[in-house]
């Protein structure tokens, strides 16, 4: 079955392969468009259900902001006085949005939003609870960036626990390999 993707509370079928992986989309926002523009922490939870008898083996999330100076050149400022922090779960994200800067923007351009997805694949034992608590704290610099978070999305990919009867069969085969070669070495 190729990788599909399975909305938080969204319902699928199932092909009777054991093998295949899936993948569940949790989005953390419900708009599609920007949020204001705020000197402050802004937090929120991904929310999903992982369907029995599977395990997560990937997780990204994709934050979508606006304006975010993080080590970069925008507003002509340089980016020095800035440092925007990202904790996951109560642990901070080690260099979530360096090097990430807004271009400068005038009457005639626009802002460009700024798009960072991250890896999660040290925090996936954390997401075993169904839940992951974002905060995203634009204050850990010298000066505080006024930035704007519209939307962040979390996906999961899954994949079957093997049935013990598959572990099983398998250790099974390999004990028998095992004794077929003593008995050939004795």
């Amino acid at each position: 079955m190729p990788a599909g993707r399975l909305s938080a509370g969204a319902s699928r079928r199932r092909r009777p392969r054991a093998s295949t992986a899936s993948e569940i989309l949790a989005p953390g926002g419900d708009d599609g468009d920007f949020d204001l523009w705020a000197l402050g922490a802004f937090s929120w939870t991904h929310s999903f259900v992982v369907p029995a008898g599977e395990t997560i083996v990937a997780a990204s999330l994709r934050i979508v902001t606006l304006d975010m100076e993080d080590n970069g050149e925008g507003d002509g400022q340089g980016g020095a006085p800035f440092d925007d922090l990202l904790f996951l779960d109560g642990i901070e994200f080690p260099g979530a949005f360096d090097n990430v800067f807004t271009g400068i923007a005038n009457a005639s351009t626009q802002i460009t939003p700024n798009v960072s997805v991250f890896d999660l694949s040290l925090f996936l034992p954390s997401l075993a609870d169904g839940n992951l608590s974002v905060l995203v704290n634009p204050l850990g610099g010298a000066q505080g960036d006024a930035i704007s978070v519209d939307y962040a999305e979390l996906t999961l990919v899954t994949a079957p626990v093997p049935e013990p009867g598959t572990l099983l069969l398998l250790g099974s085969g390999l004990t028998g390999l095992a004794m077929r070669r003593r008995r050939r070495q004795s």
